[in-house]
């Protein structure tokens, strides 16, 4: 998940920090 909080920085929401909603956006 370490990509996913590079990419919450980059813009994504941090609110979406579930593994299904982080599959949904980069799976």
């Amino acid at each position: 998940m370490g990509n996913y909080h590079a990419r919450c920085g980059a813009g994504e929401k941090p609110e979406v920090e579930t593994p299904e909603a982080y599959l949904s956006l980069f799976g």
